[in-house]
């Protein structure tokens, strides 16, 4: 499969190795909008299905860790609910992030970041899955794996915002997801609060 001019294969190592590059040529594909947006809602379905499954394999939390309220909320083994909440999410940050991003000087589009966005979830699907197969595998193994592909993600992603948005620096693409994260996890919680969700559970 290609994805452009550039096998599936090749442009998953070089998202890899050399993320800028990566994320220059998916942005480059100048991809319609409404195949970018399928794509995500179809990315949103796959990752609310994974996620169900490796909530499914993993033990359960031992009881004073339950009692701690240090676990994920009940809501989210409903794939559904982790599909709503994941694909209205990534819609508001991917807007946040272009007018943020604006506003800072960068001069991509909102294309530009979606083609970005897009294509990080595609990795972070194919992260998941072998995510899953660890699980079933060897759980210590898996949770090697989830620790150095975090670390990975968090490269990957500076570099990705940074061409989506086109600021011409890391460092600013850095600046510009703290800003965006402390905004959006701000919005959510008054959201919640005011909306009385907040005391069921969210």
């Amino acid at each position: 499969m290609m994805i452009g001019s550039m096998p599936i294969g090749q442009l998953i190592a070089l998202s890899l190795q050399k993320p800028a590059d990566a994320a220059r040529h998916v942005v480059d594909l100048r991809t319609p909008r409404e195949v970018l947006w399928t794509v995500l809602v179809l990315a949103c379905v796959l990752n609310a299905i994974l996620f169900w499954i490796s909530s499914t394999l993993t033990p359960p939390p031992p009881p004073e860790l339950a009692e701690s309220g240090l676990v994920l909320p009940a809501f989210l083994s409903s794939p559904i609910l982790v599909f709503v909440f994941s694909a209205g999410g990534m819609v508001l940050i991917i807007h946040l992030l272009h007018w943020v991003g604006s506003a800072m000087g960068g001069t991509g589009s909102l294309g530009d970041m979606l083609s970005a966005f897009v294509w990080m979830q595609v990795l972070r699907i194919i992260a998941q899955i072998g995510a899953v197969v660890l699980l079933i595998i060897s759980p210590p193994v898996a949770s090697l794996y989830g620790l150095v592909v975090a670390v990975l993600s968090l490269w990957i992603t500076v570099n990705f915002i940074n061409q989506g948005a086109n600021l011409g620096s890391n460092l600013k693409a850095i600046g510009l997801v703290l800003v965006v994260m402390v905004g959006f996890i701000f919005g959510l919680s008054l959201f919640l609060v005011v909306t009385g969700l907040a005391t069921a559970g969210l």
